[in-house]
């Protein structure tokens, strides 16, 4: 006669069961450790940010075209380049002691605004090249541009002169600043406009509101004599 062998399961519930709080402690702080272990490993990943100009010497001005984006190239834990911002992390340069001419800035991590723990890996472009020229000022006689001019029209400007400003080697070729265009066969009547200033040069501009006003009146008539 065979024996017959009783093989003893497990009771599922009881193991589920059994010190249930302590399993879920346990598996919540394996699950946190992983997450901590995971952010943790450095990984790298690309950026383009804003470049800003800071502290340009008084009496200078910018004149070049400067790049204001710089592509970046970063590495650091996970779960600080998840929240890492591109516009807070902006590239600035100090312009502060920049001379006249041209100037030559190479960018590591002092121009950029990110944490400790992140690295630069590169950087473009490596580096920044900025312009400097003297800022100065210079009055020159207003003239009012007109078109279709009418017999009979006196056209007067009010100021006569302006001041503009801009760097040096642009101001030596103004002469004279004209005012926008004035169509006179399209005004319904007489009387005083506010005509914006047309100044030419790239960085050159009207000190002021950069306008004049202009005055336009029929001319008396030579026949009806002076005024009494």
């Amino acid at each position: 006669m065979r024996r017959q062998v009783k093989i003893a399961f497990p009771n599922v519930k009881e193991l589920v069961t059994k010190n249930f709080l302590l399993k879920v402690l346990s598996l919540g702080i394996a699950v946190m450790l992983w997450t901590y272990v995971a952010g943790e490993r450095n990984v790298q990943i690309g950026l383009i940010v804003p470049l800003e100009l800071r502290n340009v010497p008084s009496g200078y001005i910018v004149t070049n075209k400067v790049q204001r984006q710089v592509e970046l190239r970063v590495s650091g834990p996970k779960n600080l380049l998840n929240f890492l911002n591109a516009r807070e992390t902006s590239a600035v340069l100090d312009l502060s002691s920049a001379r006249e001419g041209k100037n030559i800035y190479h960018l590591n991590e002092k121009n950029f605004n990110i944490p400790k723990d992140i690295k630069i890996r590169s950087t473009y472009p490596e580096s920044v090249e900025v312009i400097l020229e003297k800022f100065e000022r210079k009055t020159v006689p207003v003239r009012v541009r007109v078109k279709g001019k009418k017999d009979g029209m006196v056209v007067t400007v009010d100021p006569k002169t302006v001041t503009v400003e801009g760097p040096e080697i642009e101001l030596r070729n103004i002469k004279r600043v004209y005012t926008e265009p004035i169509d006179l066969k399209r005004l319904a009547e007489v009387g005083d406009l506010v005509v914006p200033l047309d100044v030419t040069g790239r960085f050159v501009r009207p000190v002021g509101t950069g306008t004049v006003r202009v005055r336009i009146e029929k001319k008396e008539s030579e026949q009806g004599g002076e005024k009494k």
